[in-house]
């Protein structure tokens, strides 16, 4: 026999006919059939039976492989064929395999060309195993298999996409034109095959070679294109692979993605260069067309194949740097600032903001501007430079970035809420976004799901009404804003470091704002003036902190041209406070006494200058101290050049007698200092009253008043005349806001009851003013007005007609008098009024201490002991859970009208931004108005893009404004409305512990199932609710009945809900706990007193520790409540429940309540 030669399998043509290439040089080919046997055909015409069976168990075998092959003999008539032997790797012999399994039979001819031994005895081999397939019924002798029909023409492409888009199907490579256009046969199920052509989608390969077959002229190959024919053929050729059929192009071709086992054929073929990425399948093929052009840019970085002679474009920047969004210009345009303080305007790459001058998205600029501003201004963001636009058309030079927030491409998310539509580029543009198909793919989504400008309903127009247009158009709006307080903001403009123009975006008013309190340098207005000194720094700094930021603003009062004079908030700090610690604004005294921030203004100032910055960088303290006829000693003590507050000074002993006249809303004091000044004071009154008493002296002032004027005034409580300074003048009303100077209250009153004090023995001169400015030292009072009523309240009810020591612990140039307060009978000042204020959980100490308070340790430790005792009697369950989330790396929300101050402490150290923290945030929260719960969710969205737990925790022991047995209308300590609301009765208590909870529960499903951002809740991204009910709803208590009433009502509406976490994945569970120290009872005297000295308290630690088993375990399902007393937790049955017991769930003195509940009812007209 003659020799083995050997070569690679390229192809099947039938059962019994190969294509070889050679192992070398794979355009050297050969068809080479099998000798002496005959295998059924492919005809496109209809195939013979079994014709692909005898094909595709060949296929299996050879194609790709590597063989020996053997030639007997050829037909030399016609085309040439040689017939011969093949031999695999594993030394299987073929054609003999291929009849064993009933796949070819012996040709009727064979052996009649060829006589000798050998191939009598392969004929004969040949014939044993055919008769056993033929006894076997394999393959072509048997049955199965002859129904198949194959399809060589695809009818209707479309409806063949409408049946599998989307679908992997099995298929065969049965030819290939091109690098990216296949022939596939799909092979749709057992006895139904379709043959036809598909393109590879995301590429465009370089075409081979074509023949026109109506004139049969050539079009020559494009560069590389045989080489990405011949790459696809020797991978794909024969080959199963899977086929994503996901469109159909304009000439009714179906185009898709082509898996092999190891990959799509598309990403190989762009790595080697052998294609180019195309758009026009982006939206289809979405995030898989990241990879394709991940490939292509490997390819273009290598200079492979088409991109050989590839020079990158790109003039981007080195990569990706963390900065500030400083301004919004529009949706695609915005302002960054670096850490070293420049500024650059970027266009975000690939989008464009809503057109103008289409009337259909014009609506939508104001709209997709807001909704940027309010995602990422003064936000830290991630950008990258991707390219330059150079200048043209009259537009400058214009650097295109991806920018990202919180790992979120802000692009993406502009395009995806249908608020920018995607640029479409040329193919060979490089400065695109590098998610650029994500992009199509999110603007095709928003499309058609009518997001944004994509909605064919356009929004509602705003309107803005400039309010400081004119001076009775802003008095008109001042009486609506000066009854409000922190009014919600955005600082639309920065004329300068202390006027603003601001938008209330909620009634729609734009006014023009000024920071009262302060005097800020001037800034130029145009080219031809000059700023003040400091004047556009301050001006700078504004714009930085400011512009376009989120504020709260506080309106006191309208200048002469229409502007609104008051305190603005950034992040809860007041920026005039702000301005004046950077040195870039001085305190205006009268203004800043009436705005109630002269306390801390002044101190924001003395901080300045102490540290020397902007406008006090040359400020010479000794110089000042001269000047104001003062040398005090902390000036002395810092002679040396030193830092005031580097070097603490010496502790002062300054014991004075003193009486508190006046508590100030903003916690300031005024004392009178007892001693001759008073005995001087009681004189003068004495002669003031007489000399008012006389009708003589009844003098009207001679015309209106002006602030600063000293006058006699008549106080509306007493009727008495007593010394007083005009604060401020109303004219057009003709009264006065008066200051009384010697006792520190104020108050306004008609001109009629002014006169004046020109008497020379009454005169300031002949006495000075008696009311000291004071605050007590070492405290920080709350923020929160609520809380801060409380402090005042009881500062003012335990200083009143008392004559108290004060020890003058520091006495600044300006600003006023700090003073330690005791009893006549105190031995030291730790035993201080000051303290007992702390103790009351009603003031803090301060973290920060200025240079004179360090020299008083042992005070401070001793005020720092009482904090940590109140702060721990007033932790309440809601802070404690919320403290515990925070440790474990969660972020907050807390919602409420306002914060405790052990709450704000919490907020203030978690507030800001840190990699593997917690944030908290504050939203104030009426909880029994519904539009603030909802805008709670809106904050938690803003802020943390949702929420997965959620507490509706606040509630009320049944205080006596909302009282079973305080009777609305009835008893004066009931604030419940006997009329209702529209007529409809509320009792707060049951709204605050039942209305709230539920409500905020329908709120949070419904925003868990129409998330905003993120997934929506299923079981595999839980939510969870846990409410607060209480032992009280396991038992009853006659003299809280409306509290156990709603605690009840809370356990039922927690287990009826319990079928709901395993269709949605959320969660609502609760705990129940006893008698925990909580401000519950803490600050409720007439609850406390029902609590006996041994009875046993749990820790709200406890009960943050029960909610967080809520939240993680299982074994804590939907529907259940855990039981909570100290030291002990349990499930609380439905049925059958033994009830509250164990240790922490019992007070003795319950008794006390009853008697105190008969006593009310036995009152005369109880009721009525």
């Amino acid at each position: 026999m003659p020799g083995r030669m050997e070569a690679r399998v390229k192809s099947v043509v039938s059962g019994d006919t190969l294509v070889l290439e050679s192992v070398n040089n794979r355009g050297q080919e050969r068809t080479l059939s099998f000798a002496y046997v005959s295998a059924p055909r492919l005809r496109r015409e209809g195939d013979e039976p079994f014709a692909f069976q005898s094909r595709d168990f060949l296929r299996k075998l050879l194609v790709g492989k590597v063989v020996q092959f053997q030639i007997l003999y050829n037909i030399p008539t016609g085309v040439k064929r040689d017939y011969g032997l093949v031999f695999t790797a594993a030394n299987q012999r073929l054609p003999d395999v291929l009849v064993a399994e009933g796949w070819a039979k012996l040709r009727d001819d064979a052996g009649k060309k060829d006589d000798s031994e050998d191939s009598k005895e392969l004929i004969e081999k040949l014939e044993a195993l055919e008769a056993h397939a033929k006894a076997d019924a394999k393959g072509l002798w048997g049955k199965e298999g002859k129904d198949l029909e194959s399809v060589y023409e695809l009818p209707n492409p479309k409806a063949f996409l409408e049946e599998h888009k989307g679908q992997s199907l099995d298929a065969i490579v049965e030819k290939v034109v091109s690098g990216d256009r296949l022939i596939v046969r799909f092979l749709i199920n057992p006895t139904l095959h379709i043959q036809t052509l598909i393109l590879v989608a995301g590429i465009r390969a370089p075409s081979t070679k074509r023949v026109n077959p109506s004139d049969s002229s050539e079009t020559a190959a494009e560069p590389f294109g045989p080489e990405a024919q011949e790459f696809v053929e020797s991978r794909l050729l024969q080959r199963s692979v899977g086929v994503t059929v996901l469109g159909v192009i304009p000439h009714d071709q179906l185009f898709g993605s082509v898996k092999h086992p190891n990959g799509s054929i598309a990403e190989f073929l762009l790595k080697a260069g052998l294609a180019r990425c195309t758009d026009f399948h982006s939206t289809v093929l979405g995030s898989e067309m990241g990879a394709l052009r991940q490939a292509e840019r490997y390819a273009k970085d290598n200079k492979l194949g088409v991109f050989r002679g590839h020079v990158s474009h790109r003039q981007g920047g080195a990569g990706e740097m963390e900065v500030t969004v400083s301004r919004i210009w529009s949706a695609d345009s915005i302002s960054l600032r670096t850490k070293a303080g420049s500024e650059k305007r970027v266009f975000l790459s690939s989008i464009r903001q809503p057109k103008q001058s289409d009337p259909k998205q014009a609506p939508f600029v104001a709209e997709a501007k807001e909704f940027l501003r309010k995602r990422i201004i003064g936000k830290h963001v991630k950008v990258a430079i991707d390219g330059k636009r150079a200048a043209n058309e009259g537009y400058e030079e214009r650097e295109m970035a991806t920018v990202s927030h919180n790992n979120k491409n802000v692009a993406l998310m502009l395009v995806e809420n249908g608020y920018a539509s995607v640029i479409r580029h040329r193919m060979d543009d490089p400065d695109r976004s590098p998610v650029y198909d994500e992009l199509l793919g999110a603007e095709e989504a928003a499309q058609s799901d009518g997001k944004g400008m994509w909605n064919p309903k356009p929004p509602k127009a705003i309107q803005y009404v400039d309010y400081s247009e004119s001076l009775e158009k802003a008095k008109r709006q001042m009486s609506l804003l000066a009854r409000q307080k922190k009014v919600p903001a955005v600082v639309d403009y920065v004329r300068s470091g202390s006027r603003f123009v601001v938008l209330i975006p909620r009634d729609n008013a734009k006014l023009t704002f000024v920071l009262g309190g302060i005097r800020c340098p001037r800034t130029a207005r145009n080219a031809n003036e000059t700023s003040e000194p400091f004047g556009q720094e301050a001006a700078d700094f504004a714009n930085r902190r400011c512009l376009q930021r989120d504020v709260e603003i506080d309106v006191d009062d309208t200048d002469k041209v229409g502007g609104f004079v008051g305190t603005l908030y950034v992040n809860r700090e007041n920026f005039a406070k702000l301005l004046v610690e950077e040195g870039l604004a001085s305190v205006h005294a009268y203004s800043a006494e009436r705005s109630g921030n002269a306390n801390e203004l002044n101190a924001a100032e003395q901080k300045a200058k102490e540290a020397r910055r902007g406008m006090w960088h040359d400020w010479d303290p000794s110089k000042e101290a001269a000047e104001n006829g003062d040398v005090d000693g902390d000036y002395a003590a810092n002679s040396n050049g030193t830092n005031g507050d580097a070097v603490p000074t010496e502790k002062k002993k300054d014991y004075r007698d003193v009486m508190v006249t006046h508590v100030e809303e903003t916690g300031k004091l005024k004392l009178q200092m007892i001693g001759p000044g008073t005995a001087n004071l009681t004189e003068l009154m004495n002669s003031f009253r007489s000399f008012h008493l006389n009708s003589a002296n009844n003098q009207q002032l001679p015309g209106p008043p002006k602030a600063g004027d000293f006058v006699a005034a008549q106080f509306t409580e007493d009727g008495e005349w007593y010394r007083a300074r005009i604060r401020r003048n109303d004219r057009d009303a003709k009264q006065a806001e008066v200051y009384y100077i010697d006792y520190g209250n104020a108050e306004t009153i008609p001109y009629s009851r002014l006169r004046p004090l020109s008497q020379p023995q009454f005169s300031p001169q002949k006495l000075r003013p008696q009311a000291v400015d004071a605050v007590l030292s070492f405290l920080q009072l709350p923020t929160a007005s609520e809380y801060l009523k409380d402090a005042i309240y009881f500062i003012e009810e335990q200083t009143a007609g008392k004559q108290l020591i004060a020890n003058v612990d520091h006495s600044p140039s300006d600003g006023p008098i700090h003073v330690t307060l005791i009893e006549q009978s105190a031995k030291s000042l730790t035993a201080s009024f000051n303290a007992d204020v702390v103790s009351e959980g009603l003031a803090m100490v301060p973290r920060k201490l200025k240079a004179w308070q360090r020299a008083y340790d042992d005070v401070l430790d001793a005020l720092r002991k009482k904090e940590a005792v109140a702060k721990e009697e007033r932790k309440g369950i809601n802070l404690a859970f919320a403290s515990l989330l925070l440790s474990k790396n969660c972020n907050v929300l807390f919602a409420d009208i306002s914060l405790r101050p052990e709450a704000q402490e919490v907020v203030d150290a978690h507030a800001s931004e840190s990699e593997g923290k917690g944030r908290a945030v504050f939203q104030k929260t009426n909880v029994v108005d519904w539009d603030q719960l909802t805008a709670m969710f809106e904050a938690a969205d803003k802020e943390f893009a949702g929420v997965d737990i959620v507490c509706p925790g606040a509630g009320v022991f049944e205080p006596h404004w909302s009282n079973f047995w305080h009777l609305p209308g009835a008893s004066p300590s009931a604030q419940d409305s006997p009329h209702g609301t529209d007529g409809i009765g509320h009792y707060a208590t049951l709204d605050i512990n039942i209305t709230h909870p539920i409500r905020t529960t329908q709120l949070a499903i419904a925003a868990w199932l129409n998330p905003t951002h993120g997934a929506k809740a299923s079981p595999t991204n839980p939510k969870r609710i846990v409410h607060i009910s209480s032992i009280a709803g396991q038992t009853a208590v006659f003299t809280v009945p409306l509290y156990v009433a709603s605690k009840w009502a809370i356990s039922g509406f927690i287990r009826s809900l319990e079928s709901l976490e395993p269709a949605t994945g959320i969660r609502i569970n609760g705990v129940a706990p006893g008698l925990i120290k909580t401000p519950l009872w803490t600050d409720h005297p007439e609850k406390l007193a029902f609590v006996g000295e041994d009875d046993t308290w749990a820790t709200a630690e406890e009960v943050a520790d029960a909610m967080l088993r809520c939240v993680e375990d299982d074994g804590v399902g939907a529907g259940q409540l855990l039981e909570v007393g100290h030291g002990q937790t349990r499930k609380v049955m439905m049925f059958n429940d033994p009830g509250p017991r164990g240790s922490g769930h019992e007070v003795s003195w319950m008794g006390k309540g009853y008697e105190e509940v008969y006593g009310w009812l036995s009152e005369e007209g109880w009721g009525k």
